[in-house]
């Protein structure tokens, strides 16, 4: 996958006309993370991220950029209690042209994260390997385009905190996210 991310990388880089300018991204979702045993599988059903997008445009068909995404979680045993999970990172976007009315678009990134589960005053933290993403975005007739996506993210919590008490090195409990949602971007090209 990585080769095939590159290749089109480099096809795009050199056939793209010339056009940059700053883009900006927010999106709603809804993220479920799996059962491995983690702080995050163990303490939430599903976390509803807000994620933001900034960066700069290349050209008409590549994205380079950061992220941010904060994430309120509800606690599994605890209904009526939250926490949050915080990612941030870099990432790059490569898409179809964005001339037509839908353009598809495809990214990789990588980041860190912080977990707090409130109830037990418990925080991780740790490396975001990867996240690859998807979608489509469709023009609305002006600089700004909507549309859905999807995104898989990996990650290791390296240590493990909580108030008042220890700290826990952690390893090999990697978990994975599963991100659905909607995404607005404006660009100004």
């Amino acid at each position: 996958m990585r080769a095939a991310f590159v290749s089109i990388l480099t096809v795009t880089i050199a056939s793209a006309p010339a056009v940059a300018g700053p883009e900006f991204g927010l999106r709603g979702a809804y993220a479920v993370a799996n059962e491995s045993g983690t702080a995050i599988g163990d303490a939430f059903n599903y976390l509803v991220p807000l994620w933001v997008d900034a960066g700069w445009r290349v050209n008409p068909n590549l994205f380079l950029g950061a992220f941010v995404a904060y994430g309120i979680g509800l606690e599994k045993d605890r209904p009526r209690t939250s926490g949050r999970d915080i990612r941030f990172g870099i990432q790059a976007q490569v898409n179809t042209s964005l001339e037509k009315r839908v353009a598809l678009w495809a990214g990789l990134g990588v980041g860190y994260e912080f977990l707090d589960v409130t109830s037990s005053g418990m925080t991780a933290y740790g490396w975001e390997f990867l996240h690859a993403q998807a979608g489509m975005d469709i023009s609305t007739g002006t600089p700004i385009r909507v549309g859905p996506f999807a995104a898989f993210t990996v990650g290791e919590f390296m240590r493990e905190t909580f108030s008042g008490g220890p700290s826990f090195a952690l390893g090999d409990q990697l978990h994975v996210y599963g991100i659905f949602g909607l995404r607005a971007v404006l660009s100004f090209d």
